[in-house]
């Protein structure tokens, strides 16, 4: 009997313990609260505006630099007298305006082939955005955009990266494949080629997309970027479906 009333007596005492500690917690949080109410501070504020001014600064250093060649462009054109006709005008933009979702196009593809989900707007927008680094002096800063912006819109900066790279890759294929198509149409004999170029020469762009050399030439580029990244071994075809885009 003396034992229960111990153990009684103890488990008031332990509850009692626990009530008072719940009372200061609410009092701790009520003081937070008015604090908080009082200054219009919220929890992670200042880091949210630290990254907002970041964000600034950076705009504000793209611009200039944007601003800086297009004014050096426009005074090249006053000097040659140059004058502007509307309706070419809007046939250059609707030309760039091709360019930019042909380019966004590739892009997606080869997210697409990477395993990332990117539809067409999304790469539109990580593509146009990250290339506004070009007018920024170093030439490394597409990329670096491209891997800073990349979550953003739902994508990794690894297959960010990988996809910079593969464009490049690619692109040079295409063309090394369209140099060679128009030496086979005829102009192997204009510029004085030998005729068993042609041939020997569209081995090259096939032998450079087999997924052996592909995929090395692929990882050097990286580590010349010093970037580690998994290259995921893309399908013979669907390299060949790409370097037909980008031969376009």
């Amino acid at each position: 009997m003396l034992v229960g009333r111990t153990r009684a007596r103890g488990g008031r005492l332990h509850l009692g313990r626990d009530r008072a500690l719940d009372a200061r917690r609410v009092r701790a949080r009520a003081r937070e609260r008015r604090v908080s109410a009082g200054t219009g501070a919220r929890p992670g504020a200042g880091r949210t505006a630290l990254r907002a001014l970041g964000w600034v600064a950076v705009a504000a250093v793209v611009g200039w630099f944007v601003w800086r060649a297009v004014s050096e462009l426009a005074g090249d054109a006053g000097r040659a007298a140059l004058r502007f006709h509307p309706g070419y005008l809007a046939a250059s933009v609707a030309m760039l305006a091709c360019y930019h979702l042909m380019y966004a196009g590739g892009m997606a593809l080869i997210l697409r082939a990477l395993g990332a989900r990117c539809g067409l707007p999304e790469a539109f927008a990580l593509n146009y955005a990250s290339n506004l680094g070009k007018y920024v002096p170093g030439g490394v800063w597409p990329v670096v955009g491209r891997y800073a912006l990349a979550p953003k819109v739902g994508v990794s900066g690894e297959h960010a990266v990988l996809s910079a790279v593969l464009e490049n890759a690619l692109s040079v294929v295409a063309g090394i494949a369209v140099a060679t198509a128009a030496l086979g149409l005829g102009f192997a004999e204009a510029l004085g080629v030998p005729a068993w170029l042609p041939p020997l020469a569209a081995l090259l762009p096939l032998a450079l997309l087999h997924p052996a050399v592909f995929g090395p030439l692929v990882r050097a580029a990286l580590k010349a970027m010093r970037r580690e990244a998994t290259v995921p071994a893309l399908p013979f075809v669907t390299l060949l479906a790409l370097v037909a885009y980008y031969a376009v």
